[in-house]
């Protein structure tokens, strides 16, 4: 009798994070899509461009993307299909499109829609880059919650303990 054994993701991993569990739905569903929205670019697009890039929000099964200029947000248009089916494969099948927008010099984004969550850790859990951790402490920054800057200091001191 073999043993059949499960594929444990990033996403797997954050949906489990107390932090996880004070946020809503959309806000939650951002972190959770994070490590396959990473781990997709770092795939598909050169190692330069995907700072030009973030995650804004997910909405009725829409997922919507912020791009730096117009020469970005197109270039993420012509392979937001394959990120779709990339999504899919990861088990976020209620994306059912995607939305590339352009950030504009004056716009600023909604701090509850947890733009500055949305650039926790990458997938790699273990080595935690020092933008990681200057997006934590930015968010922690951003939050009203006390209990929810509490948790995001803790996932900091955590991660600087693995560097």
């Amino acid at each position: 009798m073999s043993k059949k054994y499960s594929r444990t993701t990033a996403a797997d991993i954050v949906r489990k994070l107390p932090l996880n569990q004070q946020l809503d739905a959309s806000q939650a569903e951002l972190i959770k899509l994070t490590p396959a929205w990473l781990e997709w670019a770092r795939q598909a697009l050169p190692l330069d461009c995907i700072n030009h890039y973030q995650l804004n929000s997910v909405r009725h099964g829409k997922l919507v993307i912020v791009g730096e200029n117009a020469s970005s947000a197109s270039q993420l248009k012509h392979l937001s299909q394959s990120l779709l089916e990339f999504l899919h494969e990861q088990g976020f099948a209620e994306i059912e499109r995607i939305t590339v927008r352009i950030q504009h010099p004056t716009q600023h984004f909604d701090t509850d829609s947890a733009v500055a969550l949305a650039q926790l850790p990458s997938a790699d859990f273990v080595t935690p880059s020092d933008a990681s951790l200057k997006s934590i402490d930015n968010c922690q920054k951003m939050v009203k919650s006390e209990q929810l800057a509490d948790a995001l200091a803790k996932l900091a001191d955590t991660l600087r303990s693995k560097k």
